[in-house]
């Protein structure tokens, strides 16, 4: 085999196997919600939200910028399927989409803060007998 011939192989096995990576990374993004989360008083993007597929255990939660993405196995794929969204404070959220939306963006999902009054708390301090 001549050089020329084998440079050409080459080529062409790269560029096979950057097409499978570019197929496989279309096929994982296929399947993802994406979105910015935000605190709906202060437009403040929000870390550490959790957002989970409703049926499965996939979960993520948001960077530091309220940013996350979903990724959904191909066996959790159903016709309807939702996600919730939930964080220490803030009312739980739900949004349910169909199979055929995929992929879903949404560019802001606003959280609103949880008011909940607490009773009254009573706190005893029992003394030590020595």
């Amino acid at each position: 085999m001549n050089t020329q011939t084998e440079l050409n192989k080459s080529l062409f096995s790269t560029r096979n196997d950057v097409n499978t990576e570019r197929t496989a990374l279309n096929d994982s993004l296929k399947n993802t919600v994406s979105g910015k989360i935000l605190d709906a008083e202060t437009n403040e993007p929000l870390a550490g939200v959790i957002v989970t597929l409703r049926k499965g255990n996939n979960s993520t939660t948001t960077d530091k910028n309220g940013l996350f993405t979903l990724n959904i196995p191909e066996n959790s794929l159903t016709d309807l399927m939702a996600f919730g969204i939930s964080f220490v404070g803030y009312i739980y959220q739900e949004y349910e989409f169909k199979r055929q939306d995929l992929p879903i963006h949404k560019d802001q999902i606003f959280l609103h803060g949880d008011i909940t009054l607490l009773g009254e708390v009573v706190i005893i301090k029992q003394k030590r007998k020595w």
